[in-house]
């Protein structure tokens, strides 16, 4: 019997050839596959018949057939070949043969991934990603082009949620992100819902993102930062390591927040937040310059954060102030982030001058005792 006579046995049965020390795999679908592909040493005729119904996956070099095998699409958009030194052949796709391809995950081309990487069904890798070893892409995950997703990073698992939805909505990541290692981001508890993470933002080691979170672009999630569910993140945000967000919570554009913080109502942009106390003490002016953003349109957005800050107004004056004066520019933000909260901002470290308590010194306590002393008796 031919190699292409027994790699048509049955769907998805392999065969091992000790000679060429590889798997054919029976494969439904008619592949045009050069032979070149697999590379493998001196082909024969056989290789020619055998890649119009069988996929070749080259395995390591062993006289013993292998105790499980992985499977991939035969179209040209996941068909993987590899060398027997496992050097990722030139090639539209580079596929490590441990890794776990689902038929049903679409990948764009120069997709690169490792060792061990699992891609379940309805995942969708756009073109120009590397996945480093043992990626887990989940169901319902899509991903733009350009990322490079690191050493066990886990993408699209289901929420974290006492009532598990049947049908769970979806991830997707946009271009150019880098995701480091053992990251874990989460789909959306609806099915019509999604958690966004946008274009090229940093998310350093073991950073949560949970269910229906969205992240704007250009971000920086420092180790361990975490976000619960329905959390915003706005464009070019920093959260410091080990901060902790609340559900619903907000941050706004720009702002930064310390190391260890722990976030329990909304962050207005631009400004920091002390990771020991968890309060604002200013202007993010480091960042806002790196941003390229003018003196004067600094200056403006300190005399806004005044008015919020330290004008020592009721709420609504202070929104009624910012939208009169504050109507242009980047202090224009304020009144839009303000008037939609819903928790409230975070509050300042500096007591406003109006909600200090007058503290009576210890000399006047001292001449105040004898009187006290005659009227009690």
């Amino acid at each position: 019997m031919g190699l292409a006579e027994q790699a048509r046995i049955g769907t998805y049965q392999g065969v091992w050839h000790h000679r060429w020390d590889c798997i054919l795999l029976a494969w439904p679908a008619n592949l045009s596959v050069p032979a070149r592909w697999f590379g493998l040493v001196q082909p024969e005729k056989p290789i020619t018949s055998a890649a119009q119904g069988a996929l070749v996956h080259r395995l390591a070099v062993s006289r013993r057939p292998p105790h499980r095998t992985a499977f991939y699409r035969g179209e040209s958009e996941v068909l993987r070949s590899f060398r027997s030194s496992y050097a990722f052949a030139s090639q539209p796709h580079r596929v490590h043969p441990t890794a776990l391809v689902s038929p049903d995950a679409r990948l764009g081309e120069d997709v690169e991934i490792g060792p061990y990487c699992i891609i379940e069904p309805d995942v969708v890798v756009g073109p120009g990603c590397k996945l480093e070893s043992r990626v887990v892409i989940k169901t319902g995950t899509t991903l733009g082009p350009n990322n490079h997703i690191f050493e066990g990073a886990v993408l699209g698992g289901l929420p974290q949620h006492v009532h598990m939805p049947e049908r769970p909505g979806r991830l997707i990541i946009g271009a150019g992100n880098t995701i480091r290692e053992n990251v874990t981001i989460h789909r959306a508890l609806e099915e019509e819902d999604a958690t966004w993470v946008g274009d090229n933002n940093l998310l350093m080691v073991n950073v949560h993102i949970a269910h229906d979170c969205r992240v704007g672009n250009n971000t920086i999630f420092a180790n361990n930062a975490m976000l619960a569910g329905h959390v915003t993140v706005g464009d070019r945000a920093y959260v410091s390591g080990a901060a902790a967000v609340h559900q619903f919570c907000r941050i706004g554009s720009l702002a930064m927040v310390g190391g260890q913080s722990h976030i329990v109502k909304d962050v207005p942009p631009f400004v920091t937040v002390d990771g020991w106390s968890s309060f604002v003490v200013g202007l993010n002016q480091i960042g806002l310059r790196r941003a390229g953003y003018s003196a004067a349109e600094i200056r403006r957005l300190k005399e806004a954060y005044r008015v919020i800050y330290r004008s020592g107004l009721s709420w609504n004056e202070i929104l009624a102030r910012l939208k009169e004066e504050f109507c242009e520019g980047l202090a224009a933000q304020y009144y839009q982030f303000l008037s939609t909260t819903t928790r409230g901002i975070t509050q300042e470290r500096r007591v406003p001058a109006g909600a200090t308590i007058k503290l009576r010194r210890e000399a006047e306590v001292v001449e105040e005792l004898p009187r006290l002393y005659r009227e009690a008796g």
